[in-house]
């Protein structure tokens, strides 16, 4: 019994450095977890106060006067109404030459001078 306990000690002795490493990293991923948790509560938290503040508060009260567009519009249409026939002016149709203008046959002006390198 006592050659088995030696073999058990000489094994974690041998795994002792693996070991204290893996319940490093364990503690450091379980700091970081419960770490982002905090901050999304803690965020939650404070969203939600804002958010019932705002809901809370008092708003202002904006009314409008469209009296003065209702009547610039009515007085747009009466004044439609009121136009005589004549002054409406109905376009003209085109006036149809009777020589067709040539097709585009390129460009006629000056040609531009070849730059030379």
């Amino acid at each position: 019994m006592s050659q088995e306990k030696v073999n058990r000690y000489k094994e974690e002795k041998a795994k002792r450095k693996a070991n204290l490493r893996r319940d490093r990293l364990k503690n450091m991923i379980r700091r970081l977890v419960v770490l982002v948790l905090s901050i999304a509560l803690v965020g939650w938290v404070v969203y939600s106060a804002v958010d019932t503040y705002q809901a809370n508060r008092p708003r202002d009260m904006v009314t409008v006067n469209y009296e003065s567009i209702f009547g610039y519009l009515q007085a747009l249409t009466e004044a439609e109404a009121e136009t005589p026939e004549d002054w409406i002016v109905e376009p003209e149709p085109p006036e149809e030459d009777e020589e067709e203008a040539p097709e585009d046959e390129g460009y006629e002006g000056e040609e531009p001078e070849d730059e030379e390198e």
